[in-house]
């Protein structure tokens, strides 16, 4: 089995997940999993899910979910204000999915998880996953990627993109535009107490010069 497909297979796991007790999600994934090779038995040959793939979807699951806590508060210091709780269902898993790849899964570059969210978001989410998924997870890579697995590697984390919501894109507010209007502001004030230095140095030598001609007449 591919490493797209298992990939796809596990984001269809931990959406689950949303929708399951914790007590429940085990026997969820093996019912998933038994469902998932019968469907692909009866389907695809090429993509056989073995016993390995089954292990490691297991394994995969497990690493995900026994983060999905620091995950989510990665994600809610994002995207702020607006918590995980009212993403998306869809979006949220893979977004998920692709927070743990990129952070705590040195075997996979973070331009790839970027990538890899991004076209699970055309496959299975809304209009606007794509974009909203490639905003959050560009500015995470920003954020937090250290030297080791580069932001660079991103071909589609935009160094302008910021993480909106479809709900939000109207209302949210460019942190950049008002440090740079802020930064606009601080400049136009030096320059007017510079010209206003200037007048007041030209007033306080024009009335010296007055005085010595004034002296000097007398």
């Amino acid at each position: 089995m591919t490493r797209r497909t298992l990939r796809e297979h596990l984001f269809k796991l931990i959406y689950l997940g949303g929708f399951n007790s914790g007590e429940e999600m085990p026997e969820q994934v093996s019912f998933y999993l038994d469902e998932a090779e019968q469907e692909i038995e009866e389907g695809d040959r090429e993509e056989q899910m073995t016993e390995k793939d089954r292990d490691f979807l297991k394994l995969r699951w497990a690493a995900v979910t026994s983060k999905i806590t620091e995950i989510d508060d990665i994600l809610n210091h994002t995207a702020k204000g607006w918590k995980t709780s009212r993403f998306p269902s869809c979006d949220l898993a893979i977004l998920r999915l692709a927070v743990y790849e990129m952070l705590f899964d040195d075997s996979i570059p973070v331009g790839v998880a970027i990538n890899e969210a991004v076209e699970l978001g055309k496959k299975y989410g809304g209009d606007d996953s794509p974009s909203f998924i490639n905003g959050v997870l560009g500015h995470i890579a920003r954020s937090r990627v250290d030297g080791d697995k580069p932001a660079e590697n991103s071909k589609l984390a935009d160094q302008n993109d910021k993480p909106k919501t479809p709900e939000m894109k109207e209302k949210t507010d460019d942190p950049d535009q008002k440090e740079q209007k802020s930064a606009d502001q601080i400049k136009g004030s030096d320059q007017s107490v510079k010209e206003a230095v200037a007048d007041q140095e030209v007033e306080v030598k024009e009335e010296t010069d007055q005085t010595e001609k004034t002296e000097l007449n007398g």
